[in-house]
């Protein structure tokens, strides 16, 4: 299923905070199930966690958005979260966005598949990103990264997470995503005090915690301000020296 864009009106837009908050809608189409593969005998359960001999699966919003799943030999697990997010502003602006995630596959040696995935709709520029992992041989994949989209302030927009194993009977994997969204600090150029001008929401429940290893935005704004100082200066340096040599 892809995501759609809902365009929230003027009136909306120019709402106190709060009344754009609960605007958003809560999480939909989530699902956390397993089976057996070769039965197919299936077991459903809504956003939480489902556990059996065969592996486990779960999707949760606390403390950070997040799904996983686990197969043993002949089952196979999925858990799939989809929830809104918003970015509160004054003006209908495009706005560059990073969506710092990780993500992990692993699989031991047998038939199997197992894959992770983020998609992120509602914006000019959409952002995904995608693991996956099958075959015979024991292998594992892991990305913890930026994955950059463009959102309009004020729009609606879509975030699905979806992490599934699968194996024969003698394959065991695994599959985990969990993202965590900021504006990009580049957005500084264009808006020194943007921190003061936006906020971000998301479906009631869901929660945006920052993971230890990424600089909080105003450190990137520095970094960035200092990379540019630093490019400006070798520049400059560089051109003296062909004006000398010259």
């Amino acid at each position: 299923m892809y995501a759609k864009i809902v365009i929230i009106g003027a009136a909306l837009a120019a709402a106190p905070a709060a009344a754009v908050i609960a605007a958003l809608p809560p999480i939909e189409a989530y699902q956390t199930s397993a089976y057996m593969v070769y039965t197919h005998d299936q077991d459903n359960q809504g956003l939480g966690r489902i556990a059996s001999a065969g592996g486990s699966a779960y999707s949760r919003f606390a403390p950070n958005a997040q799904v996983g799943a686990t197969a043993n030999p002949g089952y196979e697990f999925l858990a799939r979260m989809q929830y809104y997010f918003m970015l509160n502003g004054n003006d209908d602006l495009l706005v560059p966005m990073i969506a710092y995630t990780t993500m992990s596959v692993a699989k031991t040696e047998g038939w199997g598949i197992v894959s992770a995935s983020l998609e992120i709709q509602g914006g000019v520029a959409n952002g995904s990103a995608y693991l996956q992992q099958y075959g015979f041989a024991a292998a594992s994949d892991t990305f913890t990264g930026p994955v950059y989209f463009t959102v309009r302030s004020n729009t609606l927009g879509e975030v699905r997470l979806e992490a599934s194993a699968a194996s024969d009977l003698t394959f065991t994997g695994s599959a985990f995503v969990d993202p965590q969204f900021v504006i990009d600090p580049a957005y500084a150029a264009i808006d020194p005090d943007y921190a003061l001008h936006f906020s971000l929401a998301f479906s009631p429940g869901v929660a945006n915690i920052a993971p230890g290893a990424v600089p909080e935005p105003a450190a990137w704004a520095l970094m960035i301000t200092g990379f540019c100082m630093t490019g400006t200066i070798a520049r400059r340096r560089r051109t003296s020296a062909r004006t000398v040599a010259g």
